[in-house]
């Protein structure tokens, strides 16, 4: 999973492709949004492996994308500064 650009500021494109076989498990993946205490503030499904997430409703900080397929997890840190 990598998270460009990172820190972010309007939006951010999120790449599964650095993931290892990790769009070969399961085409159907969750993506979470959490804050630092775990409290989620946006999920979605996607059969992608790139998108842009449109992080302008979010407010200044620190973040945690996870992104799942089921049987794998993956996470990276997201930071928002405006």
């Amino acid at each position: 999973l990598s998270l460009y650009p990172n820190p972010a500021n309007q939006q951010v494109t999120l790449s599964l492709t650095e993931a290892v076989d990790f769009d070969k498990i399961a085409t159907q993946k969750t993506i979470q949004i959490t804050d630092m205490l775990g409290r989620v503030i946006h999920t979605f499904e996607t059969n992608n492996t790139q998108m842009t997430l449109n992080t302008s409703e979010f407010a200044n900080g620190s973040y945690f994308v996870l992104v799942s397929n089921g049987s794998q997890t993956v996470v990276e840190k997201l930071l928002l500064i405006r």
